[in-house]
């Protein structure tokens, strides 16, 4: 039983081998006879059949797409440089927003600093002592419920 086994793996090894080396054989024989116009309209032909034998073996197919499968890849190839537009149009608005606010931050901080140092320049000149000091120094008198503190 073993034996029948062996030799019918062996038979049927060989017939493949011969039936793919004949579909091979007539492939080549087709592709190699086949002659394309040359100038002046003389033909002639493309491959040898061992180096066609050879390129037959390493040869790719080439991708066949149809007319709207072509226009889905040209749509969806649009749609993704349109979104990389936008998003460089985005992020260049973003960098010119982030620049303004660091400017009005800037200038906000600066008025902020001279308001303080205006604060602090007439709560000095009406504090209740310096005028006091004035007064005595006019010959004038002086209350302090008369006197408001501005920094209060």
């Amino acid at each position: 039983m073993a034996e029948r086994v062996k030799n019918f793996e062996v038979d049927y090894s060989k017939k493949y081998d011969q039936a793919v080396s004949e579909q091979v054989g007539k492939y080549e024989t087709s592709i190699a006879t086949q002659s394309l116009p040359a100038q002046g309209g003389k033909h002639y032909q493309t491959t040898s059949p061992d180096t066609h034998a050879a390129l037959s073996r390493n040869q790719s197919k080439r991708l066949v797409l149809t007319a709207l499968e072509q226009c889905y890849l040209v749509g969806i190839a649009a749609i993704v440089v349109c979104l990389t537009i936008c998003n460089l149009v985005i992020q260049y608005k973003d960098n010119q927003l982030a620049a303004a606010t660091y400017e009005y931050q800037t200038k906000t901080s600066e008025v902020s600093n001279q308001t303080d140092l205006l604060l602090t320049e007439l709560a000095a000149k009406y504090d209740y002592n310096t005028i006091k000091q004035i007064a005595m120094d006019n010959g004038m008198t002086l209350q302090k419920s008369q006197v408001r503190n501005v920094g209060e």
